[in-house]
């Protein structure tokens, strides 16, 4: 009954997911887009994994919405089911993935393909990277590319939201003002007539 509900607001809505599968950082990525610190972070973030078991809402102005979803490999085989009922009302997707390249997330490319006018995709978690010479990510991002069948990808890091990562660690972020610059660029030009562009600047919830 609340699906239908939120649903019903969808509708006049222009909707924004975020996607892909358990932990690899969609919540952190949302607190990061949205200039958040780790004491005033809107989505929870855990080291565990599942910690998004419902599909979460974030109005950012009048007419958008940022929508964060369980993993779509959630072993909770209902949130995975809530998240595809969900693409089928979005407008732009954002697919994270992280690690090493997995051609399965291809499929969820192409889910988000067919339902969102634009997708963006986006290497997470750069940051466990750091130990390794720099061409030890550029091989990984690479193969990504050739996996999904893409020529852009947004390497990020989005690392420290978690309440429980030691006090003395910073957060990490990188790479998500190109992303956001991105989204920003693609709002303005596409729906100029319905999003204003600070829509990531001036939250409200």
């Amino acid at each position: 009954a609340r699906f239908e509900e939120e649903i019903q607001d969808h509708l006049a809505t222009l909707n924004i997911i975020v996607i892909g599968r358990v932990s690899s950082g969609k919540s952190s990525l949302i607190n990061a887009l949205l200039g958040k610190v780790r004491k005033n972070s809107l989505f929870k973030v855990r080291a565990e994994s599942g910690v998004t078991q419902q599909v979460q809402c974030l109005r950012l102005n009048d007419r958008v919405r940022l929508i964060d979803s369980p993993g779509l490999d959630d072993v909770r085989a209902g949130n995975s089911s809530i998240t595809r009922k969900f693409l089928e009302r979005v407008d732009v997707g954002i697919l994270v993935v992280d690690g090493s390249s997995d051609a399965r997330q291809k499929q969820h490319l192409d889910d988000l393909r067919r339902q969102c006018a634009h997708v963006f995709v986006v290497f997470n978690k750069i940051d466990e990277y750091d130990k390794w010479q720099p061409l030890v990510l550029e091989r990984v991002i690479d193969q990504w590319k050739q996996d999904l069948g893409i020529e852009t990808i947004y390497p990020t890091s989005a690392f420290g939201y978690d309440p429980e990562v030691h006090h003395s660690m910073k957060l990490d972020i990188r790479g998500v003002d190109a992303l956001k610059t991105d989204i920003e660029s693609l709002l303005q030009q596409r729906w100029q007539d319905i999003v204003n562009i600070r829509a990531f600047s001036e939250t409200r919830t």
